[in-house]
């Protein structure tokens, strides 16, 4: 769970899903927030951002693509 100490955030996928609160600079906002976040039970979102796999695909595309070239090349 995040807080966000803004009014707005670039991360507006975070906000739908409730991984992210925003709360602007207000001590009461602040407070509830942080009051709220300790009380919930962690909850399973979806990974918007991927498995964490990606670096790994991408190489795999790479090397493939290169050893093919190499191969059509000869």
């Amino acid at each position: 769970m995040c807080i966000t100490l803004r009014d707005e955030t670039e991360w507006s996928e975070t906000v739908n899903v409730g991984w992210n609160n925003i709360v602007g600079n207000s001590i009461t906002e602040i407070t509830e927030a942080v009051y709220k976040t300790n009380s919930i039970k962690k909850l399973k979102h979806p990974d918007l951002y991927g498995n964490g796999n990606s670096a790994k695909k991408i190489t795999d595309i790479l090397l493939n693509n290169l050893i093919m070239d190499k191969t059509c090349a000869a």
